[in-house]
Protein backbone atom coordinates (compact mmCIF):
# COMPACT_ATOMS: atom_id res chain seq x y z
CA UNK A 1 0.00 0.00 0.00
CA UNK A 2 1.64 3.31 -0.74
CA UNK A 3 1.35 6.55 0.79
CA UNK A 4 -0.10 9.61 -0.78
CA UNK A 5 0.24 13.12 0.27
CA UNK A 6 -2.10 15.99 0.14
CA UNK A 7 -0.73 19.45 1.08
CA UNK A 8 1.40 17.92 3.82
CA UNK A 9 -1.10 15.22 5.05
CA UNK A 10 -1.32 11.77 4.19
CA UNK A 11 -3.90 10.32 2.53
CA UNK A 12 -5.25 6.75 2.69
CA UNK A 13 -5.77 4.15 0.19
CA UNK A 14 -7.94 2.12 1.90
CA UNK A 15 -11.66 2.45 2.33
CA UNK A 16 -13.31 2.90 5.83
CA UNK A 17 -16.38 1.52 5.59
CA UNK A 18 -19.35 3.34 7.09
CA UNK A 19 -20.54 0.35 9.12
CA UNK A 20 -16.93 0.29 11.39
CA UNK A 21 -17.20 4.11 12.40
CA UNK A 22 -21.15 3.36 12.93
CA UNK A 23 -20.12 1.05 15.39
CA UNK A 24 -17.62 2.61 17.37
CA UNK A 25 -19.56 5.50 17.67
CA UNK A 26 -22.14 3.10 19.00
CA UNK A 27 -19.70 1.21 21.66
CA UNK A 28 -18.15 4.73 22.91
CA UNK A 29 -20.51 7.34 22.24
CA UNK A 30 -19.21 10.84 22.79
CA UNK A 31 -20.34 12.18 25.95
CA UNK A 32 -19.35 15.27 28.97
CA UNK A 33 -17.39 14.96 31.63
CA UNK A 34 -19.28 12.75 34.82
CA UNK A 35 -18.99 14.19 37.92
CA UNK A 36 -16.32 12.72 39.98
CA UNK A 37 -14.26 11.67 36.96
CA UNK A 38 -10.46 12.08 36.85
CA UNK A 39 -8.62 14.35 34.22
CA UNK A 40 -6.81 11.49 32.67
CA UNK A 41 -9.84 10.00 32.09
CA UNK A 42 -12.10 12.96 30.94
CA UNK A 43 -8.88 13.22 28.48
CA UNK A 44 -8.54 9.43 27.20
CA UNK A 45 -12.24 9.65 25.84
CA UNK A 46 -11.85 12.74 24.73
CA UNK A 47 -8.88 11.56 22.65
CA UNK A 48 -10.28 8.64 22.06
CA UNK A 49 -13.56 10.09 20.32
CA UNK A 50 -11.53 12.49 18.62
CA UNK A 51 -10.51 9.54 16.31
CA UNK A 52 -13.58 8.86 15.99
CA UNK A 53 -14.61 11.62 14.31
CA UNK A 54 -11.11 11.87 12.32
CA UNK A 55 -12.31 8.79 10.75
CA UNK A 56 -16.06 9.93 10.47
CA UNK A 57 -13.96 12.77 8.14
CA UNK A 58 -11.58 10.28 6.71
CA UNK A 59 -15.07 8.41 5.55
CA UNK A 60 -16.87 12.11 4.41
CA UNK A 61 -13.90 12.75 2.34
CA UNK A 62 -13.37 8.81 0.60
CA UNK A 63 -16.88 9.38 -0.35
CA UNK A 64 -17.09 13.05 -2.11
CA UNK A 65 -13.94 11.59 -4.22
CA UNK A 66 -15.72 8.31 -5.29
CA UNK A 67 -17.15 9.01 -8.58
CA UNK A 68 -20.76 8.87 -9.02
CA UNK A 69 -22.53 6.04 -10.09
CA UNK A 70 -24.89 6.70 -13.02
Amino acid sequence: NTVQYERGVKKMKARIPKEFIEELEEMFPERCARPGQSMEAVWYDAGFYSCIRRLRFMYEEQQAERPLMS
